[in-house]
């Protein structure tokens, strides 16, 4: 089945989806909400490849249990200050790779976690609370002095430093981080093509289960708290969560360095970024 062929079909899937919980809204719209949010948080296998195998074979390899679950995490030991990186969704820790090496060559202690159902962790359920949990664990025990998070894992990271100020490292970095997750929840929903009793019925159980509204989980309202400086790096055209998204959380983010991208999109892999990272760390590195 050559690539085209396959992409029909993920549309038609994904469609088909859509179309099976507009029908169980006529019924029901919380029942209908519940299977797009548990939809929405079984994120598709993504484990490591064998590619990865050298740079994952290098680091020390620990597992650590939050809800339940191991949340396996690998330490590439250096002598300078300790970077803890978070993935983000459907990814892994191997995603670092090139931060990682460029780190090692200026000497930093370097963790990086696979979210929980991501890599080698487990679970089966996964969202940014779940995620904040896992990194909270990790800070407690680690204490690292950077904590870098991707998309998801900027979420939770700035999502942990809101709720646990006292936690706080001394520099955050925040790639391809959403602002909204009211915005992020509601592209999936016309992606995959579901009504808006879906939707009010997927923000419902959201609010049930985790004691907030998808409309207030805001990062650049959380960021707004935080009493450390960072950097946010965005790109202009990334089509999961836009460049104002970016902006917005640079904006109410106090003491924050912005830096802009073109052509990487929302995974960001690019030596630019690996250079705007190093240099923002060497510049605020701990004394």
């Amino acid at each position: 089945m050559n690539r085209r062929i396959k992409t029909k079909v993920s549309q038609l899937a994904v469609l088909a989806i859509g179309g099976y919980v507009n029908t169980v809204a006529l019924f029901s719209p919380r029942q209908a909400g519940k299977i797009a949010l548990d939809l929405f948080s079984k994120p598709r296998a993504r484990k490591h490849k064998l590619h990865d195998a050298d740079l994952l074979s290098e680091a020390r390899q620990e597992g650590m249990e939050v809800n339940g679950h191991t949340v396996h995490f690998f330490h590439w030991v250096g002598e300078g200050p300790r970077v803890m990186l978070a993935h983000g969704w459907e990814s892994n820790a191997s995603r670092w790779e090139v931060l990682v090496r460029s780190l090692q060559k200026n000497g930093y202690d370097i963790v990086a976690p696979d979210a929980p159902s991501h890599g080698l962790s487990g679970g089966e359920t996964f969202n940014v609370v779940l995620y904040a949990d896992a990194l909270r664990e990790l800070m407690i025990s680690l204490r690292p002095q950077t904590l870098i998070g991707h998309s998801a894992g900027g979420m939770a990271a700035v999502f942990l430093l809101y709720n646990h100020p006292e936690l706080a490292p001394k520099n955050l970095v925040l790639l391809a981080v959403p602002s909204e997750l009211n915005l992020l929840m509601d592209r999936f929903r016309r992606m995959v093509g579901m009504n808006d009793k879906v939707f009010n019925g997927m923000q419902e159980v959201f609010h049930l289960q985790y004691g907030w509204k998808m409309s207030d989980f805001a990062i650049h309202r959380f960021i707004q708290k935080l009493k450390i400086p960072g950097l946010v790096v965005h790109d202009e055209a990334d089509p999961i969560a836009p460049m104002e998204e970016g902006l917005s959380i640079h904006e109410n983010w106090k003491g924050s360095r912005f830096t802009a991208t073109r052509g990487l999109g929302h995974s960001l892999h690019g030596e630019e970024v690996v250079r705007a990272i190093i240099d923002y760390l060497e510049d605020h590195k701990p004394t």
